[in-house]
């Protein structure tokens, strides 16, 4: 009996054992080799430049060369799809913006839990505008006149966008009962704000900034703060007006990796976009995009993103179904 106990005993201790080296071989040296980062557009794009951008720094902290493996098709599907199923070992990662549409459409083979968020590494900004001769000058006053008027009409680039998504809300937090009017893009809408077809639209920051400067367009209302994204502090945004606290939709790009990729390695990889974020280089590199360096830490990122997909969900029932 003391014998069996006894062999019992050495063989728990041996499995211990081989237990924390597998452990500690599973944490060897990461990486060792170049890393994949796959993006969902064709190569040439922003998409491609923001990869090439981020490589210029993860090389010098990391040691490897970053690759940047275009994927492009079915609104992005092709491309999560393979990220979803490579190896989980921090060698196949992906650069996007939130995966949520396709999920809440039914379109995506995935769920959320399927991938990691490693970092939320840039944020895009958006800014509700009318035209410079509108009669609105303010927030406010556009507020007033919505609710005196259901149905005024607002332009977005597209449904199934994250600026769709985040006016929607935004236009249903307040109560505006406004009806969207999707476009072909962001500059499809300035065209029709211009041509007097929508009173308003939401417009990603970067295309609506110059034609503010040419007094082309008037901001009413930033949904991100004025001065990170170049605009002047003279123009509310959504914090100054509504507080740190109110229901948001940002949008966001993140670096995401396989949902069963190793701890110790989303933990290098997050520390490395934290350092980055912090290099006023590379922060001035973000700003040449049209873009701002915000780093958020993978847990909080996913928990935002989480938060996000709610917000939409509610959005999503209440559309009308299409045959």
């Amino acid at each position: 009996m003391k014998k069996t106990l006894s062999l019992v005993i050495l063989f728990a201790c041996v499995a211990i054992v081989l237990g924390l080296f597998s452990e500690i071989r599973a944490q060897e040296k990461y990486p060792t080799r170049p890393i994949e980062i796959v993006t969902t557009f064709p190569p040439g794009g922003v998409s491609e430049i923001t990869v090439r951008t981020w490589g210029k720094y993860m090389e010098k902290i990391l040691g490897q060369p970053i690759v940047n493996l275009a994927k492009p098709g079915g609104g992005g599907v092709i491309g999560i799809s393979y990220v979803v199923n490579a190896r989980p070992d921090g060698y196949t990662t992906l650069n996007a913006g939130d995966i949520i549409p396709a999920i809440l459409a039914g379109t995506a083979p995935y769920k959320m839990d399927d991938l990691k968020i490693v970092a939320q590494v840039m944020q895009n900004g958006n800014v509700l505008c009318v035209a410079a001769d509108a009669p609105w000058k303010t927030w406010q006053e556009f507020v007033d006149y919505a609710k005196k008027n259901p149905g005024v009409k607002y332009g977005h680039p597209g449904l199934g966008i994250m600026a769709y998504y985040r006016a929607e809300n935004l236009n249903r937090q307040l109560g505006l009962k406004m009806i969207s009017l999707p476009s072909q893009g962001d500059a499809e809408s300035v065209a029709r704000l211009l041509g007097k077809h929508i009173p308003i639209a939401n417009i990603a920051t970067a295309v609506a900034k110059p034609q503010i400067e040419a007094g082309k367009l008037r901001a009413l209302l930033s949904l991100d703060p004025s001065r990170e994204f170049g605009l002047p502090a003279s123009i509310p945004d959504l914090v100054s007006v509504y507080g740190k606290d109110f229901p948001d939709i940002e949008v966001s790009v993140y670096l995401f990796a396989p949902a069963k990729t190793p701890d110790y390695i989303l933990q290098i990889l997050e520390n490395t976009f934290e350092k980055m974020s912090k290099d006023p280089e590379f922060i001035a590199d973000m700003q040449k995009m049209n873009t701002v360096a915000k780093f958020v830490p993978g847990k909080v990122a996913m928990e935002k993103a989480k938060k996000k997909m709610e917000l939409m969900r509610g959005i999503v029932a209440d559309q009308p179904k299409t045959n």
